[in-house]
């Protein structure tokens, strides 16, 4: 419950040689991601960059002091990572419908059993958040995801060649 409050009490920071929000809430609003979204998203990401939940990760008994762990059975690190994330399940459930455009276009990828698995992130996409560089090929797997809109939007951001010029015959391909 700790980091869900300092999420909650820390204020989106603006990145200071852009003046833009930072990546992560442009990335959930480009998705339209509800609250509980973002904050599954964030859990996804530390999850996937840091020991921060390695209790998630290796599906083990949770403990917070004197009582008992969180679950009886350490095979479910979904709901562990919901309730340490004090999200619903159904919230987890929803963020990975294959319907939902950040799912299709490959930005999250489901889990096989929503109890047992927790969804991934697209390597592309942990790099976008983290802000550390992504190669030509790695543009080139995000350039028609939603994700790109991200990147396009900061100043000095400049596509690949090969990038660029897939993007401009799309553009010249899309119906007026």
């Amino acid at each position: 419950l700790r980091l869900g409050r300092a999420l909650a009490a820390r204020s989106p920071l603006p990145l200071a040689s852009t003046g833009l929000p930072p990546r992560f809430h442009r990335l959930c609003e480009v998705y339209d991601l509800s609250a509980d979204e973002r904050t599954l998203l964030g859990g996804l990401l530390l999850l996937r960059t840091s020991h921060a939940f390695a209790h998630v990760k290796l599906g083990s008994h949770v403990s917070y002091g004197g009582g008992g762990g969180l679950y009886a059975s350490s095979s479910k690190p979904a709901v562990t990572l919901c309730s340490i994330l004090g999200c619903p399940l159904s919230s987890l459930a929803t963020l990975q419908r294959p319907e939902r455009r950040h799912v299709k276009q490959g930005v999250v990828l489901q889990g096989q059993q929503l109890l047992a698995e927790v969804p991934a992130l697209q390597p592309e996409a942990v790099l976008l958040l983290l802000g550390l560089p992504l190669s030509e090929s790695q543009l080139f797997n995000i350039e028609k995801a939603d994700a790109m809109k991200v990147l396009v939007e900061e100043p000095g951001f400049e596509r690949p060649a090969a990038a660029a010029a897939a993007a401009a015959a799309a553009q010249a391909a899309e119906p007026q």
